[in-house]
């Protein structure tokens, strides 16, 4: 009887680990600006120091305007060893007067910001060559000393 109990608890608690593996796993990535905070930002209202203090850190700045900030934040789900969901994901952009106030709220969607891309190739100096005149193309060009003083030439 003794041993059924042993074997009872065993199984529980195999089933029990079992089971917790398939609770999903929640995370946060980023800076997920939630519509409280967002909404008590003003347009030429609010400074940049105050937004800092609403909405935390900006994900990241603009590269040609610093005075762009983008929040980047996604909620995620994963079950056990599966891929993670996305569940939530925002991007909002904050643009900024030149005297540090709010002037612009955008959210964007998944993709964010759209750039056309262009498919022309951009020209380069120079003639194509065949591997074999890569590979060959050298041989004989170069001696043992230098030509070049500024190198130990003499």
């Amino acid at each position: 009887m003794n041993q059924v109990f042993k074997w009872i608890g065993l199984v529980g608690c195999c089933a029990g680990i079992a089971l917790s593996a398939c609770t999903p796993v929640k995370q946060v990535r980023g800076n997920l600006v939630e519509d409280k905070n967002l909404a008590r930002v003003e347009p030429f209202m609010t400074d940049k120091q105050q937004v800092r203090m609403m909405l935390g850190s900006p994900v990241a700045t603009s590269m040609f305007n610093e005075d762009v900030w983008y929040y980047v934040g996604e909620k995620t789900e994963q079950n056990a060893f599966m891929r993670h969901d996305v569940a939530e994901r925002r991007i909002v952009a904050i643009s900024f007067t030149p005297e540090g106030f709010v002037s612009d709220i955008q959210q964007l969607d998944d993709t964010g910001v759209e750039v056309a891309l262009v498919d022309r190739e951009t020209p380069t100096s120079g003639h194509d060559m065949t591997l074999m005149q890569q590979l060959l193309g050298n041989i004989g060009r170069f001696t043992g000393e230098s030509d070049n003083p500024a190198v130990g030439g003499p």
